[in-house]
Formats: C-alpha cells, sequence, structure tokens
C-alpha cells in the first residue's frame, strides 16, 4: 500500500512525529557505549572508540524507533558514527525534512546532557545519520559540535 507524502510544513503532525522518533535514533543507539570498555594500555583514539560504539550497536539492529522510522544499520567511518535509518513515509519536500532533521538532530546531542551523542562529540567525533524513505530519495544530517 503506497503512502501519502509527508506535508513538509511546519505544522505538520506527522512530520513532527517522525522527526521525534527519528531523533531517538542515536539515543536508543545509547547502550553500545558499555563498548568502550578497553585494557588500560590499549591505545585509544576517537576512531578505535567510535569504532567500538558501532560494533556494540550492530547486534542490537534492526531498531524500531517509531511506526515510521528504523535503524537498519550503524557503521564508524573513521571518527563518524553513521546511522542508516528507513522511513515508511515518502518525503515531499527532502530539503525541508533535511533541515528539520538537522535541527531535531542538533538540539538531542546538545540539549541533553552526558547522552550518547553527547559521548561521540567529546570524544571529537561527528554523527552522521542518513534517512531514505521508500522512494529511496536520501537525505543526510550532521552534528560535530555544539554551538
Amino acid at each position: 500500500m503506497r503512502q501519502a507524502p509527508i506535508d513538509a510544513s511546519p505544522l505538520c503532525p506527522r512530520r513532527r512525529q517522525i522527526a521525534h522518533g527519528a531523533s531517538l535514533a542515536l539515543a536508543a543507539l545509547g547502550w553500545a557505549a558499555p563498548a568502550l570498555s578497553q585494557p588500560a594500555s590499549a591505545p585509544r583514539s576517537p576512531a578505535s572508540d567510535i569504532a567500538a560504539m558501532a560494533r556494540g550497536a550492530q547486534a542490537r539492529l534492526p531498531h524500531r524507533l517509531s511506526d515510521e522510522a528504523t535503524v537498519v544499520a550503524v557503521r564508524a567511518e573513521g571518527a563518524e558514527f553513521v546511522s542508516e535509518i528507513s522511513v515508511s513515509v515518502t518525503f515531499d519536500s527532502v530539503e525541508r525534512l533535511r533541515t528539520l532533521f538537522q535541527g531535531v538532530d542538533q538540539r538531542r546531542a546538545c540539549d541533553t546532557g552526558a547522552n550518547f551523542e553527547r559521548i561521540v562529540l567529546q570524544l571529537g567525533g561527528t554523527l552522521r545519520n542518513i534517512y531514505t524513505d521508500p522512494a529511496g530519495r536520501r537525505f543526510e544530517t550532521r552534528v560535530s559540535a555544539c554551538p
């Protein structure tokens, strides 16, 4: 069954619901943080710590965030933690949704205290979320620092 495109206007409740669910993407993966424990003698770097977090998160995928969003893959690319999120609705305006989700992802990483996202940023890493709709349209958000 084909779903109607999401209205990307600022007041669209469905769009807000998807953005909220997607903002939980990295929070839902917060259980991966304990994977950082290494022997004191082991060399540490942001890239190796973020890779350990990604390995810990992969065992718990796919992870359903909401009725519309599911984290389907995570990986580390150097010091970047990448989450691929599949959404079950079609985007009507990829650019407006990217702008909305960029703000949601930035607030999630910077405004909620000590959380998974903040740990990645404190390690010197970047958070990248890749969102894909059923038609294969994609957009990305990146957070590398807090204002």
